[in-house]
Formats: structure tokens, sequence, C-alpha cells
């Protein structure tokens, strides 16, 4: 196989087919086409070879759309060095999401692990949520709803109405049971264990020392004085009351926070303010504790009732595809053994969009794959400049953390590609000068950038 054509980065990243590799890849700089030749090395008999065929690649990327650009890279690539047998195969290899990886495992195993195997896959479970949260909010209207006593409802609702209640704009106008719960459902769907692992904090409700605190702006300006005896006044007020919700709101709107001084400097100020927000945090999770264990077994049933739906339905959602995938390997191991020694090249695309959940799943098959060796070949690429879905669980940082943790820091090597080459070298440059002159550049070098580039035959002012 000719190498001759790849720059020298991309070469080493080519052959280095034996330890954890990962490789930070910008924009346009040819990632793709690196991890194809990669495959190709890894075939030809220069390597070894160092795969026999194709399934022996397992590569994992964040869309379908990118899955499938990568498939057809590598057949067209196949087809090019005269390997035509194993471009036949590219359809069936192991080329896809982590979801669609994890489907395909869980539908060959479907039998042994209790699962219907033609299960159906929830790409946008919001339908069924909703449909799950409506069905244990209508019973608990009705008193119905066997996980909610009526003295738990009580107290849910004493604090927050059971529905949202909408504005005229359409828009909800209050904080609502219904609303928590389904925000509560939506994260235990992304937990191993689901509701089991959600945590509610519980707090306290003990305010007097934050009256201590206060007391240091008696000896202060008169105006920080006044404010200071105006707070002790209303935290001994709360502590004599009954202590309702009321009782604490108006406790905390009594406590305000003096300016700064030579008598109260700013960092004492600061003290001051993070006290009065963690004691009133406290307090009120403190007061509300009852509302919290009404709010947690309705999120449970909710829970309960999500689970039966899909049930009912055959279907599984993103999370399920996780969890099964991942107890398959912990508990069962016959499943381990069917994939020892299974993929000897595995390769994990946009690696800044995945979570702590997606690579936990990765591992047992890393480990699984490459048990006769003391390193995993893992090829990780990823750019933590792209990182866009930190609000779906992605975590670029476990790169740092998780990776050299769980597959031993000494391994792993690392390689840059930075050179975009689908930009126009003078847009590359006048986005540089740009950037230039956010941290100090003289604004003169962009308007010179941006009149070559213009003046340029192959750009036109309209692209400009």
């Amino acid at each position: 196989m000719d190498l001759s054509t790849l720059m020298p980065q991309q070469r080493e990243i080519v052959t280095a087919l034996d330890q954890p590799l990962f490789v930070s890849a910008g924009a346009g700089s040819g990632k793709t086409f690196t991890l194809t030749r990669r495959i190709l090395w890894a075939l030809s008999p220069e390597s070894g070879p160092f795969i026999e065929h194709v399934d022996q690649v397992l590569a994992i990327t964040f869309t379908k759309d990118a899955a499938a650009e990568i498939r057809e890279r590598v057949r067209a690539a196949l087809i090019a060095e005269g390997m035509d047998a194993e471009a036949l195969t590219v359809d069936d290899a192991w080329i896809s999401t982590i979801h669609g990886m994890c489907s395909r495992i869980l539908r060959a195993h479907a039998l042994e692990l209790g699962i219907d195997p033609e299960f159906s896959i929830i790409e946008d479970a919001d339908e069924l949520i909703e449909q799950a949260v409506d069905r244990v909010i209508a019973r608990a209207e009705q008193g119905e709803e066997p996980a909610l006593a009526p003295d738990a409802l009580a107290a849910l609702l004493s604090w927050y109405p059971l529905k949202a209640e909408a504005g005229p704009s359409g828009f909800e106008a209050s904080a609502s049971a219904q609303g928590f719960v389904r925000r509560l459902l939506e994260l235990a769907c992304s937990l191993p264990n689901g509701m089991d692992d959600v945590l509610l904090a519980r707090g306290d409700d003990h305010v007097s020392a934050l009256a201590d605190a206060y007391r240091a702006c008696l000896d202060a300006s008169p105006k920080a004085a006044e404010i200071g005896r105006e707070a002790i006044c209303a935290i001994e007020a709360y502590e004599a009351s009954e202590r309702t919700p009321e009782d604490l709101a108006a406790c905390m709107m009594s406590c305000a926070i003096p300016r700064a001084s030579k008598a109260l400097p700013k960092e004492q100020i600061e003290l001051l303010r993070a006290d009065v927000a963690d004691t009133f945090i406290n307090a009120y999770l403190a007061r509300g504790a009852d509302a919290l264990d009404a709010l947690m077994a309705l999120a449970r049933a909710v829970e309960r009732e999500y689970r039966t739906l899909k049930q009912a339905a055959s279907a599984l959602d993103n999370n399920d595809l996780l969890r099964l995938t991942y107890e398959a390997f912990r508990d069962h191991a016959p499943m381990r053994a069917a994939y020892a020694d299974r993929f000897r090249l595995v390769m994990i695309d946009e690696f800044q969009d995945t979570s702590r959940r997606e690579w936990r799943n990765f591992l047992p098959l890393l480990r699984n794959s490459m048990a006769q060796s003391d390193r995993t070949p893992v090829f990780i690429v990823g750019d933590v400049k792209q990182s866009i879905y930190r609000w779906r669980g992605s975590d670029w940082r476990i790169l740092d953390s998780k990776v050299p943790e769980d597959l031993g820091p000494e391994n792993i090597l690392q390689q840059n590609l930075a050179d975009n080459r689908r930009s126009l070298p003078l847009i590359v440059r006048f986005n540089n000068a740009m950037i230039g002159h956010v941290v100090g550049i003289d604004s003169e070098a962009i308007a010179r950038t941006l009149e070559a580039a213009c003046t340029n035959n192959a750009i036109n002012r309209t692209e400009c």
C-alpha cells in the first residue's frame, strides 16, 4: 500500500496499530480520510496483515449520516486498492453509532437476554414520556395513584400545583409537580439504575448561625448596622414562628446585603452573601422535605408507567440500549466470551461528544476484543473546539481522566491533525486574523487579508 501521499502525521497515525492512540483533529483536517487509510493499512500485507477482514473493525461515530459516510469511503478505498471482496462486506461491517452497535449486539443475543428480538427503537422518547406523566398525574388527581397517599399529595400541593398553569402566551406560568417529574424521569433515563440513582438534597433548617454572621454589620456604617439589625430580628422571628414556607420567604426577604466598606471589606461581604445563599437554600430544602418525598414517589410511579408503555410496545429507547448492553457484558459470561478477540481494531470518532456512560459501554468490548494483549489499540479522534453536545451529557474531559485511568496513561500515544484542508487558504488566514484581533493583533491585518481574499480570482465578493 502506497503511503507516500500522506503527511508525516497521517502516516504515523495510519501505521500505529498496536496501542491506544488519541488524535486531536480540527475541522477539515482530513480525519475521515486518515481513518479510512488506517483500515486499509490494517488489511494490507505490509501491516502483517494486522486484521484479516473488515468485520474485525469496530468504528463508532456520533451520527448515522457520519457512519454512512465512513462506510462509503471505506468501500471506495477498498475498491481502489483492488480489495473488491472486502468492499462487498462493508455494509455488514461494525461501522455505526454507539446506539447502533448496542442494538446489533442485543438483537444477536436477544433470546438469551430475555429481550424480544423484534424490538423497535424509540428515536424520540418525548411523546411516550409525556404520555406516562399524563397517566400518573391523572390518577393522582383522582386519588387513584397507589404510590401517592392523600397526605403525601397534600404535602406536594402545598408547595406546587400538580399541573403547570399556562399563561396568556401559552408558556407555563409557574413550576409544577408535572414539570419536575418529567425532568426527573429524563434524568433517571440516562442513569444506569434509573430513579434509584437520583439523590435529592435534603438540607437543614438551622438559621441561627446566619444571625452571628450579621452581627459583624453592627459595628460598621449606620446603613450596614440597620441592615444587620433588621436581618437579626427577621432570623429570630423565623426561629420563633411555625416555620412555614411563607415564614421562610419573609425572613429571606429581610436579609439584605450591605455595601462593602473599610469596616466590612469586599471579601467579608462575599462570605456573608455566600452564607445567606447557603442558609436559605438548605432551609428551603428542609422545609420541603415532605414535598420532595412525595415528588420522588410520583416520579417513581411515572418511571414504572414509562417502562410499562415501552414493554407494551416492545420498544427500547437509546438509554435502554446502553444500559442493557452494559448489563449483558457485566452479568453474562457467555456474552463476554462471544466477543473475546472479536475486534482487533477499535476506532471512536467525534470523541468530544461521548458521554461517560457511553465510554463505560465501550470498555467491555475493548477489554474482551484484545484479551490476549496488555494494550487495547483503541483509536480515538476528537476536537475539544467542536464539543457542542454537553447538554446531552457529552464530556470531552473524560479523555484526561477516565480514558487514561481505564487504558493506562503510559500506553496512549497522541497526535495532532491541525491543518485545515477543507477551506481555502485565504479564508483560513482571514479567520486567523479575526481571532488574532481579539487577542490584540492590529485590525489592519484583517482588512489586508479580507481585501486579498476578495480580489483573488478563486474567491468572489459574495463568498467573502
